[in-house]
């Protein structure tokens, strides 16, 4: 489980990385940034997007924000904990 203080975010670089990724929101609000387009969920709420698009995600909220984040589909050459890049120019 992911425990974010309010402001948290993954980072000033949008995340692309293989497979899919799926969130769901436990407590709490959270944004998450796909191509551009915003998303904002609240407890219950959840999102499955393919991660080779650009994403980002932040806690905008003034509160605690619990959530679980599932990454599937690596390729095989990338390490769990080192498969983030940043997108291509």
């Amino acid at each position: 489980m992911l425990t974010l203080e309010s402001g948290a975010e993954s980072g000033q670089e949008k995340i692309v990385h293989t497979g899919s990724e799926f969130v769901i929101c436990l407590r709490g609000k959270l944004e998450y940034e796909v191509e551009g387009k915003i998303y904002e969920l609240g407890a219950g709420d959840s999102l499955l997007f393919t991660a080779r698009l650009t994403h980002h995600w932040r806690n905008p909220g003034d509160s605690v924000t619990n959530a679980i984040i599932v990454l599937s589909g690596f390729e095989e050459y990338e390490k769990p904990g080192s498969f983030h890049y940043p997108p291509e120019q």
